[in-house]
């Protein structure tokens, strides 16, 4: 729902400033035809908005996606390309992401997560936070170039 809004907003802005270039009826110059700045300020709006809206609709798909691949019964967990015994519970927490407020932290180790199940064969990345060493960050690779989630889980402590 919310990645149609944002396209709506970003048509609408750029209808906009198509709509103040042209011509005022009964007159020979534009709206915007001394305001150079205003055009610009228009652009760079525009540029950011549909950046934003195709930054969240590739973490929204990448969700999505997620969401239905673990739907599936799991059928190999490997982290690092070894088996992990405690599938259940981190399956559980992928299913429960969350999107918490940034609290300005960074990431410390980086692990490879393989899960198949029988609805696809994926790979996830999982970052450890460096304050919250019970919290990890998600990344999907396939779908979204940042992170699409964090969960908590102590199922990885021994990593």
């Amino acid at each position: 729902m919310i990645e149609f809004l944002q396209i709506f907003i970003i048509i609408g802005l750029t209808a906009w400033v198509f709509a103040v270039n042209l011509k005022i009826p009964n007159s020979k110059v534009t709206l915007m035809h001394k305001s150079i700045e205003l055009r610009i300020a228009c652009i760079f709006l525009c540029a950011f908005l549909l950046i934003f809206t195709f930054n969240n609709y590739g973490t929204s798909r990448a969700n999505n996606e997620l969401k239905f691949i673990l739907s599936g019964k799991v059928e190999l967990l490997e982290i690092n390309n070894n088996p992990f015994d405690n599938a259940d519970a981190l399956v559980y927490s992928l299913k429960n992401m969350c999107n918490p407020p940034a609290h300005h932290s960074h990431t410390t180790n980086n692990l490879q997560l393989t899960i198949k199940t029988d609805n696809k064969l994926f790979q996830l990345g999982l970052q450890r936070d460096s304050k919250n060493p019970h919290e990890y960050w998600i990344f999907f690779p396939a779908f979204s170039r940042g992170v699409i989630g964090y969960i908590c889980t102590s199922a990885l402590d021994s990593f």
